[in-house]
């Protein structure tokens, strides 16, 4: 049987969990480098597309900006914080420096 990842429900299913994940990770003020490893694996196996991921940044961003504010002032952590947010749901290129070998490791093959 052939499993598609063009289902609308599939798709949101899928992003809604990785939502949860990420909202879980950033709940205590940061993402180390285990956690984005994580997150770039639950991506790749969640089978889900860049524009999906990106659909998540604002949400996502604007979360971790209000925790920070809630301080009074954004900190250095906090600002790191936000741009690994911002690397991580846009694919940037620091991800893939970081991550890339692990990423197109998990990439699915023949399809």
């Amino acid at each position: 049987m052939h499993h598609t990842d063009d289902s609308p429900l599939s798709t949101q299913a899928r992003l809604d969990a990785l939502r949860a994940m990420l909202l879980r990770l950033i709940s205590d003020g940061q993402l180390t480098d285990a956690e984005m490893q994580l997150l770039v694996d639950t991506r790749s196996a969640l089978h889900l597309s860049d524009q999906a991921v990106r659909s998540l940044r604002g949400e996502i961003y604007h979360t971790a900006l209000r925790q920070a504010q809630q301080h009074g002032r954004v900190t250095a952590r906090d600002a790191e914080l936000l741009d690994r947010i911002v690397q991580f749901v846009n694919g940037g290129v620091w991800l893939t420096e970081h991550f890339g070998d692990r990423q197109e490791e998990n990439e699915p093959r023949g399809l």
